[in-house]
């Protein structure tokens, strides 16, 4: 997600392979935030972690930082929330294999730019941001080991813009994969790249996911055009352009 590279918000463009023939053509997506996800089951693993200081919740925002909680919710509004039953899902992950790790709080933005103020609020008050969506992955770098704030870009789920003359599609990060495909089905199009079923775009472009078609199709870093992203302290650029 964006926390390994270098911002939380993020546009990205992929490549579209028509249903009518071998060849493909460009597939812009434009993200305005990037995710990746943890898988909300409970595995034996997590029983055995119960009450270990890493399983703990943490010190709630609004205690820890309350500066930073009513920038937050000034901007949001019900959109933030530090209650432990809502954050008990983020502080796990689907391997099984780490015990959880729960954000201080969950924020959930509608847009690019919010993102942006998200971003600056907590980088003022020195807060680690975890970004966050289906909740597929496997990898663990979606739990929060040193606390702060999760978000959760779900929200973010539609298509912008399709541009079928030029095989490219422009949208949101919180768009599943599938959803995408099924999008794109009727026009003759659909996404090469095949990650776990509920995947989201802007986990997959986070972690450059592959899947059974990537041996003809490649992987998500061949399917991107344009990203654009949130920095750390806020600044939004663009990596690309359609051109």
């Amino acid at each position: 997600g964006p926390g390994q590279l270098s911002g939380v918000a993020r546009a990205f463009s992929s490549r579209v392979y028509p249903t009518f023939s071998p060849r493909y053509g460009r597939f812009i997506a434009l993200g305005l935030a990037a995710a990746t996800g943890t898988v909300v089951w409970t595995k034996q693993a997590y029983a055995d972690h119960k009450g270990t200081a890493a399983s703990e919740h943490k010190v709630p925002l609004d205690q820890a930082f309350p500066a930073a909680y009513q920038e937050l919710h000034s901007l949001l509004g019900d959109r933030v929330t530090t209650s432990p039953v809502a954050i008990e899902p983020y502080g796990k992950e689907g391997s099984g294999y780490m015990a959880p790790q729960y954000p201080q709080a969950v924020v959930w933005p509608l847009s690019t730019e919010e993102v942006a103020e998200i971003v600056k609020i907590c980088a003022k008050h020195g807060i680690p941001i975890v970004p966050y969506a289906a909740g597929t992955s496997l990898e663990g770098h979606t739990t929060s080991p040193k606390g702060g704030v999760t978000m959760d870009i779900k929200r973010m789920g539609g298509v912008l813009k399709l541009n079928a003359q030029d095989m490219d599609v422009v949208v949101q990060p919180g768009i599943g994969w599938m959803e995408l495909n099924d999008y794109l089905r009727p026009h003759g199009f659909f996404l090469g790249v095949d990650p776990a079923p509920g995947a989201c775009i802007g986990g997959m472009c986070g972690t450059c996911c592959s899947g059974t078609n990537a041996v003809r199709y490649g992987t998500m870093k061949d399917q991107v055009v344009n990203l654009t992203v949130v920095l750390a302290d806020g600044t939004i650029v663009k990596t690309g352009q359609r051109a």
